[in-house]
């Protein structure tokens, strides 16, 4: 694209870089997931700030997960079973809860097994999660709305200061789906798409486990 100013994200010949569009749960769960494995990780976003939907949702308390197992849990989502069940078995609700511990926010289990913070709100998960991705050295560029791929397959980023063009290794897409009636229906589906550059070999295991534990974003009910 004529006119964009080129960034390239910072790596190393030990870390890949990889640039992930959107910054609701699936794309930091993603961040996370890579920036634990040493990829060198940037998250763009187009509104100003990250999660913004997770934040709604918690104004109903933020129902996270459900405890039910196995077929109890599959069965709420006929159409997509198999997979979840896959996904399931590598970051289950129980895993759910415990990652949530980890980050200092302890889960309280309603009656009928849905896992709530017990500060019935989003702000404090997110703050957290969000500090524990920059100490991993994620960084976070919120108001680029991405755009395309310039003919040398650069992506392109519309911000504020103007179109740049972003160089890195393989891209993942985490750009949700259409705003339903409710912004806290997070429907199963809307996880992610790996791409990697030409250059790059297919990490195939990577993918699986970031697929694995974005399932839950859309398993909220």
């Amino acid at each position: 694209m004529a006119g964009a100013r080129r960034a390239s994200i910072a790596m190393t010949e030990h870390s890949p870089n990889v640039a992930i569009i959107g910054a609701g749960p699936a794309g930091l769960m993603a961040a996370e997931i890579l920036s634990d494995a040493g990829y060198a990780v940037s998250l763009y976003e187009a509104m100003p700030s990250p999660a913004r939907k997770f934040l709604m949702a918690g104004k109903s308390g933020l129902n996270i997960t459900n405890m039910r197992e196995g077929e109890a849990f599959t069965s709420r989502f006929p159409s997509v079973a198999p997979m979840l069940k896959t996904a399931l078995g590598e970051f289950g609700p129980a895993a759910i809860a415990e990652w949530m511990r980890a980050l200092g926010v302890e889960a309280t289990i309603g009656p009928t097994g849905r896992v709530f913070p017990v500060q019935m709100k989003a702000s404090p998960l997110l703050r957290a999660w969000l500090a524990r991705l920059q100490s991993h050295g994620v960084q976070l560029h919120t108001r680029h709305r991405w755009a395309g791929w310039s003919d040398d397959f650069d992506m392109i980023f519309d911000t504020p200061e103007g179109p740049i063009s972003v160089q890195s290794d393989a891209q993942i897409f985490a750009l949700g789906g259409g705003s339903s009636g409710q912004p806290s229906e997070t429907r199963p589906g809307k996880t992610v798409a790996f791409k990697p550059s030409p250059q790059s070999s297919k990490p195939e295991r990577r993918e699986a486990r970031i697929v694995a534990r974005v399932w839950w974003v859309g398993c909220l009910q």
